[in-house]
C-alpha cells in the first residue's frame, strides 16, 4: 500500500540554514535597533525564544528559522539576566521578554518570505 504524502505544512524544515542566519544578521538587532552596517558591534543570529517547540536542551539545536538578530550588548545582557533590558534600564518581565522574542521570530519569517517571494528580487 502506497504511503500518502504529508501535507506541506507538516514537512520538517531543514534545521541549519546559513543563508537565513546571514539574512537575520543583516537585519540588525531586533531589540535595540542597532544596524550591523552602522555599528562596530557584531549582530548574532540567536536562538533565544524560550521555545517549548522542537528540540531544545543540552546538545540539541532548534531550527535556524527560530532565530532573531541581537547585537552583542543585548545578547550578553540576555544571557546574564534571561530578560531584555531597555535603554532606560527597565527590565522586561519574563512574559514580556518571551512575547517580544516570539513576535520577533514571526516578524523575521514574514519579512524573509516577503523578500524571497518578491519577483523584483529575482
Amino acid at each position: 500500500m502506497a504511503k500518502t504524502p504529508k501535507p506541506f505544512h507538516e514537512l520538517p524544515l531543514k534545521r541549519q540554514q546559513e543563508f537565513y542566519k546571514a539574512w537575520v544578521r543583516e537585519r540588525g538587532c531586533r531589540w535595540c535597533g542597532s544596524a550591523r552596517r552602522v555599528a562596530a558591534v557584531p549582530i548574532h543570529a540567536s536562538h533565544h525564544h524560550e521555545s517549548t517547540e522542537g528540540p531544545h536542551g543540552l546538545g540539541l539545536k532548534t531550527s535556524d528559522y527560530r532565530t532573531i538578530g541581537l547585537c552583542e550588548p543585548c545578547h550578553y545582557l540576555f544571557h546574564i539576566t534571561g530578560r531584555l533590558i531597555t535603554r532606560a534600564g527597565l527590565i522586561l518581565t519574563a512574559d514580556e521578554t518571551r512575547n517580544f522574542l516570539q513576535r520577533a521570530v514571526i516578524d523575521n519569517l514574514v519579512e524573509f518570505l516577503e523578500t524571497i517571494l518578491n519577483p523584483e528580487v529575482f
